[in-house]
């Protein structure tokens, strides 16, 4: 039986006690995230963010989304509360947009969410989270509060933020290679929304000789000092080994998150 019988049989009958295996909901994910990745690589252009003024170089062509700024991050709010929110949420990655990473991994989480419960108990679930939160579908931060809510740390596969070097943004002026937000297979793939790099996964070492070549590039750099500096504590032939344990360093601080069968079993009794 595919896993996608599998996931229909599953949620039809969740009121009878059926759930979710944890391996289930990994492969489920798994294939949701490629396809996604796929159609925002396809359709949205990379927002290459300036620290101030992000949401105004952001936009999106769509009847149901419009940017805005939640709690310091770069988002989305529906235009009217009253649409069909899972109509909105399965358009947005084919419309073209100019968005960052953040948004697109948002975006992407909340799909597989959708399509892990279904329709009808993913409304359910917004609605006890609108309840709980007390924030409504026109406040930008919901958009990224709804799959936040449930999405357990986990050690190896799920969402992630790859990190660059701790001193990446005292001296480069743009964010877009301060690391990226994407997703982490079960063979340590890694993949994301960029300008040319995620068209396809890549390893997690790709990941970090990409980010690697950002900080020792001079492109948008605003403090030659310390990106001379900088370059010479990595500028020589084991510069690359010393900047890869600087960044598994500084990713032991980060969480690795993904839907849980506990979770999603929660969220199917709704």
């Amino acid at each position: 039986m595919s896993i996608i019988y599998k996931l229909l049989f599953l949620m039809c009958f969740s009121f009878l006690g059926y759930s979710l295996t944890q391996e289930e909901i990994d492969e489920a994910v798994s294939k949701k995230v490629t396809e996604v990745f796929a159609l925002i690589n396809s359709n949205w252009e990379y927002l290459y963010c300036n620290k101030e003024g992000t949401e105004f170089m952001a936009g999106i062509d769509s009847l149901f989304w419009e940017i805005t700024v939640a709690d310091s991050l770069l988002s989305l709010r529906l235009k009217d509360p009253t649409c069909n929110l899972v109509q909105a949420l399965r358009e947005l990655p084919t419309k073209k947009a100019v968005l960052d990473c953040s948004v697109a991994q948002a975006t992407v989480s909340i799909l597989c969410l959708l399509d892990l419960l279904g329709e009808e108990k993913f409304n359910n679930y917004v609605c006890e989270l609108i309840k709980t939160t007390k924030i409504n579908l026109t406040h930008g931060m919901f958009f990224h509060l709804i799959t936040r809510a449930i999405l357990t740390e986990c050690s190896n596969t799920g969402f992630a933020h790859i990190t660059n070097a701790k001193e990446y943004s005292n001296i480069k002026s743009t964010g877009s290679c301060s690391g990226y937000n994407g997703y982490i297979f079960t063979n340590q793939q890694f993949i994301s929304f960029s300008p040319t790099h995620f068209q396809e996964t890549k390893s997690i070492e790709q990941v970090q000789r990409i980010l690697f070549d950002d900080i020792m590039s001079n492109n948008n750099v605003t403090d030659y000092t310390a990106h001379q500096e900088l370059k010479q504590r990595y500028g020589n032939e084991n510069g690359f080994d010393s900047f890869r344990k600087q960044l598994e360093e500084a990713q032991k601080l980060k969480k690795i998150l993904n839907f849980s069968a506990f979770h999603i079993t929660k969220c199917l009794e709704i």
